[in-house]
């Protein structure tokens, strides 16, 4: 009887600190992505500002850009004070898609670290390390984390869907010298990691025929004349081979 009631405290002490284990590797991870939330946040409320001059477009267009993307004005010089490496600002209206691009040394620099170079198991959204700093290539390629909880660029599957893409038409990438770039919306792709399509130097017509015979969800795209093109790439899940992919083609730059 009484070895009985040794193995039975000797179980509810197992399963108490099992519970206690896992209640703090659950809090851990809630912390880690409130924290992930919140200086994304606060980096929003320091460098996003309204401008008194908001952009405006010169083409005449079959969807109207987002009058908020507009109006925004990117405070690099705060930026560049925090880290040089920050050479962009990437923004989807009505998404979580709302973050500073940096450019490493390599594609592991910003993979597990922020904006301020502190391991961060969310990392940060940058560019290729192939990838010219101001947008010029004709394709540019943005990395991020597909978050469980939706941050970084989790929101990219969603654009796997027609009608979602429909009402999300257009990527604004902000610049240091003021100018927005407008990105027009075409595909979505799913890529293994190793794909060939992760490159640049492509010629145009070839490239963009490739992208759309794949496509999960696509818009109409201008095939014959050239325009650079970005790649915005992250996991289609986790510990995933597999990339979901959504591309944009330069629709114009506003100054």
């Amino acid at each position: 009887m009484k070895t009985k009631k040794i193995v039975l405290r000797i179980i509810f002490i197992v399963a108490l600190c099992v519970f206690i284990y896992s209640g703090a590797n659950l809090g851990y991870t809630y912390y880690k992505y409130y924290k992930v939330n919140k200086d994304n946040k606060d980096l929003v409320k320091k460098v996003v500002k309204e401008s008194k001059n908001p952009k405006k477009s010169k083409k005449n267009l079959t969807v109207a850009y987002n009058a908020n993307a507009l109006k925004r004005k990117i405070d690099f010089k705060t930026l560049k004070s925090i880290n040089k490496d920050i050479i962009g600002w990437v923004y989807i209206p009505n998404t979580a898609i709302d973050y500073a691009i940096l450019k490493g040394n390599n594609n592991d620099q910003y993979l597990h670290h922020n904006y301020y170079k502190k391991y961060s198991f969310a990392g940060s959204i940058f560019i290729d390390h192939i990838n010219k700093r101001d947008f010029t290539d004709d394709n540019t390629i943005l990395y991020g984390h597909n978050m469980k909880n939706g941050s970084m660029f989790a929101g990219l599957k969603q654009f796997t869907t027609q009608s979602y893409m429909d009402q999300h038409p257009y990527v604004y990438i902000y610049l240091p010298n003021g100018a927005i770039n407008v990105y027009s919306i075409f595909s979505t792709n799913v890529y293994y990691a190793t794909s060939k399509m992760y490159s640049k130097g492509n010629d145009y017509q070839t490239y963009v025929k490739k992208i759309l015979s794949t496509s999960l969800a696509k818009r109409d795209v201008d095939e014959k004349k050239q325009a650079p093109l970005v790649m915005l790439s992250t996991c289609s899940a986790a510990h995933s081979v597999r990339r979901t992919v959504v591309y944009g083609r330069l629709n114009e730059t506003l100054k």
